[in-house]
């Protein structure tokens, strides 16, 4: 737990495929599972012996960054610390927050501290990389094929909560339809590398070496959420930087 204030330290290979959400467990595991296996098994299964093997990654939020502003209006965060269903709190004079790392998003419930209504300005927020690579973001309502329009700012009332997910543009593509899948839009995970197929020609018991180096190449790096909310006519930027803590490579079962 950290107690510092204000800075709290496809359809083949190659291409996204769509993954579930799941519920948050213990320090936000992102699965990478059933989507997947569904996805990749067109392919895999064109060739005999083939498994698939997916990342997972651990990831737990370490630092809550604030504009200089933002710190001397709205005071000191609190803690950051574990919540229920694994996500993580915090708070200080104009918002409680608690977030939580899925597959494909990252959930927030933000509560408007204050007694006017606050705004979220979707269209100044955005999703840092690990690699520092910039993604604007969209969230729950809108559609796909709108992705990378305007997106209205999203009103908070006094002392009322707003709950949605929040997902990188950069995710999303057009899935062509296959024998198994309807063509269709779909979101990738939020860390790539996600999945391989071993090319091997016999049953492979481990991951080829190359995908398990560059899953495991992610311990210790961070990502990030920027979110402005306005208040008073003023915009207060939050960066919510995610570590991941484990990196590891699974097998999926067979698809038939």
């Amino acid at each position: 737990m950290l107690e510092k204030a204000d800075t709290l330290t496809a359809d083949c290979p190659g291409r996204p495929t769509l993954i579930e959400k799941a519920p948050m467990r213990i320090r936000s595991s992102l699965a990478i599972a059933g989507g997947v296996a569904a996805g990749l098994s067109a392919c895999a299964g064109r060739i005999a012996h083939q498994q698939l093997y997916a990342a997972r990654y651990n990831a737990s939020l370490a630092e809550v960054a604030r504009t200089p502003t933002t710190k001397q209006r709205y005071g000191a965060i609190a803690a950051i610390t574990s919540g229920d269903s694994s996500r993580f709190k915090f708070e200080d004079g104009l918002i409680a927050a608690q977030v939580g790392v899925l597959p494909t998003a990252v959930r927030i419930r933000v509560q408007n501290k204050t007694d006017q209504s606050i705004k979220v300005i979707w269209d100044e927020a955005s999703f840092i990389d690990v690699d520092g690579t910039l993604s604007r973001i969209m969230h729950v309502g809108v559609k796909y094929a709108d992705r990378n329009s305007s997106q209205p700012p999203t009103v908070i009332p006094a002392h009322q909560r707003l709950a949605d997910d929040l997902f990188p543009t950069n995710r999303v593509w057009y899935r062509q339809a296959t024998a198994r899948l309807t063509a269709g839009y779909q979101n990738g995970p939020l860390l790539v590398p996600a999945y391989t197929i071993s090319q091997q020609g016999e049953p492979a018991s481990a991951p080829p070496d190359s995908f398990s180096t560059a899953v495991r190449s992610h311990v210790g790096r961070r990502f990030a959420i920027v979110i402005p909310f306005e208040a008073d006519g003023v915009k207060n930027e939050y960066t919510l930087w995610f570590r991941v803590d484990d990196a590891a490579v699974k097998a999926l079962a067979p698809t038939p």
